[in-house]
């Protein structure tokens, strides 16, 4: 395998995840909590009549032209597709409140990190979040069928359809932990890149140690005959470099911002959608808002649906260009290889029904009807 600058590869992500940092720290408060204090010498009056002040602003927020600024957190790079429809989320909610609602927007584990997204977003620590189901699924059962490759492998223009049929189910399983569910993020199709050979059929993976994330990827992992493993993405490019794990099962959305190309000498495109991803907003925070403030981040969920597919279809064949160009042998899985690695985990969304409730049992049925 070809020799990689690795360390260049770090000192940008964490030089980039020092920056946005320090930034995060001048950002607004949320809408139900006050702003920190710097002063640490005001009187205790001055801090009773200032939280007085900072509590009516939010309370009036929306009704007296006061501007309320949500934060929203997640892991993946600013410049990458899931950073550019954050950002394009933010500017769809500023366009259609005319500036009187905002979201900040912090990427790349700045604020919180993807493994503490979810229990963030419940506690309120932070307003909103972008979380991927399969850190969830092994406690919030219901969720676990779209965890499994295979859940969704339409063409992109049913996934709008598809999500939407999904919405209401999913907002009552999140209900139940505190937390609104607002928007579907589509992630693209996921990939597996690999160190030694091209993977293009499930016996490709016998005797390979995998990167896999979640339970039921995991899972999926066996029954292709792989070996899989749970690493961080910060420990997966030194991993691959070293020859610590054989390959990695991930969304091209993942592995081409983070280069794992000029790591591994193959990457290969399946027709498998990646995990289901999502935007969720703490429920206390969304019950502080106006009906007019949620109509807006309504609206601007169902645009971010959208233009995250309209993103996937502009960016996938420039990644897939990109991998190439750094030395990568790309392949793309033809549909019945496609079919060998579907059939292999069809018996996983029969044991994944063994545990829903009827929501999750609901979810499961829209799943079968789409493919």
């Amino acid at each position: 395998m070809k020799k990689k600058k690795l360390a260049q590869i770090l000192t940008v992500a964490v030089t980039a995840a020092m920056i946005g940092t320090l930034c995060a720290g001048c950002g607004s408060a949320s809408s139900d909590t006050a702003e920190t204090e710097n002063d640490t010498e005001l009187s205790d009056a001055d801090e009773t009549e200032e939280e007085s002040e900072e509590a009516e602003s939010s309370t009036d927020a929306g009704t007296s032209g006061e501007v309320v600024t949500l934060k929203l957190a997640h892991g993946n790079s600013a410049t990458g597709m899931t950073g550019l429809a954050y950002d394009k989320f933010a500017e769809y909610v500023d366009e259609l409140s005319g500036g009187a609602l905002q979201i900040d927007v912090y990427p790349a584990g700045t604020l919180v990190n993807d493994s503490e997204n979810f229990n963030a977003v419940m506690d309120g620590t932070v307003d909103m979040v972008h979380d991927n189901v399969p850190r969830q699924s092994s406690t919030i059962t219901d969720l676990a069928v779209l965890e499994v490759p295979g859940y969704f492998t339409g063409d992109t223009s049913e996934w709008l359809e598809f999500v939407d049929e999904l919405r209401e189910p999913l907002d009552e399983i999140y209900q139940e932990y505190g937390i609104k569910y607002l928007a579907a993020n589509y992630q693209g199709t996921s990939v597996f890149v690999a160190n030694d050979k091209q993977i293009s059929t499930p016996s490709d993976l016998e005797g390979l140690t995998v990167r896999a994330m979640g339970t039921w990827i995991s899972k999926s992992i066996e029954n292709w005959g792989g070996a899989p493993t749970t690493l961080s993405l910060s420990e997966l490019p030194n991993a691959l470099e070293r020859g610590t794990v054989d390959a990695a099962f991930t969304g091209w959305v993942i592995a081409i911002p983070n280069s794992l190309y000029e790591i591994s000498d193959y990457i290969t495109y399946t027709n498998m959608c990646e995990s289901y991803a999502d935007v969720l907003i703490n429920l206390d925070v969304w019950e502080s808002l106006t009906e007019e403030q949620q109509g807006w981040l309504e609206e601007a969920g169902r645009m971010f649906e959208e233009y995250t597919v309209t993103l996937a279809e502009e960016m996938v064949e420039s990644g897939k260009q990109e991998a190439a160009d750094g030395g990568c042998n790309v392949y793309e899985l033809t549909e019945e290889e496609n079919q060998a690695f579907l059939d292999a985990v069809e018996p996983l969304f029969d044991e994944c029904g063994a545990t829903l409730s009827d929501k999750g049992q609901e979810i499961l049925d829209i799943v079968n009807a789409y493919k």
